[in-house]
């Protein structure tokens, strides 16, 4: 998840500084979330995507983990946690997405390959955490999504830690929202969480 992470961030730097004397910008960004998945598995959730709107049309690529860890323990009144399930995902999803002058609302559906990763060990019954024993799987799911965010209304200068202006006034800027998503499989989960966005988020 953070090597796409940093491929997605990569490739959004790089086209903007080859697209940095157009005129019209496309509609295109990333985006990280932290949330909280429920479900079959529940857990911390981390997520990246890369989207590209055309017209109305919206395609998004994202890479999603869901991580849940079992307290057995402290040391040194620190948790001591155990990987109980993992829940990795690969989904392509199309759907509709909607712009306002500094917001947007969208929502997709798609189709996802997911990967499990599952403790078969009975902590309660077990001494030495250092040899567990995990099962794997594999199957398809139907991911969805429903987005809302904020960003710039006009070209502004680009901030550091939306703090630092930098150079003349562009349309790649970040972005902040809320996503609600989710998949149906059989391992199926929904989830919230908060998204930050990067990139060319309308036309300008």
């Amino acid at each position: 998840m953070k090597k796409f992470t940093v491929c997605i961030v990569a490739v959004l730097f790089i086209c903007n500084s080859s697209l940095g004397q157009e005129k019209k910008n496309p509609i295109l960004f990333a985006e990280m979330v932290v949330g909280y998945s429920n479900g079959s598995i529940k857990g911390m959730t981390g997520m990246g995507s890369l989207n590209y709107q055309f017209n109305n049309n919206l395609l998004t690529f994202r890479s999603l983990e869901i991580i849940d860890n079992k307290k057995v323990g402290s040391l040194f009144f620190l948790p001591v946690l155990i990987l109980e399930e993992r829940l990795n995902e690969y989904s392509f999803l199309y759907g509709r997405r909607f712009v306002d002058e500094n917001s947007s609302m969208s929502y997709s559906v798609g189709i996802a390959y997911l990967k499990r990763e599952f403790l078969l060990d009975d902590l309660s019954t077990i001494d030495n955490y250092d040899s567990l024993n995990y099962g794997k799987d594999s199957y398809i799911g139907l991911p969805f999504e429903f987005n809302i965010k904020w960003f710039n209304s006009k070209k502004e200068r680009y901030r550091i830690y939306e703090l630092i202006p930098v150079g003349k006034p562009v349309s790649f800027a970040n972005s902040i929202g809320f996503k609600f998503y989710g998949t149906l499989s059989k391992t199926t989960f929904i989830g919230i969480g908060v998204s930050f966005g990067l990139g060319w988020h309308k036309e300008y």
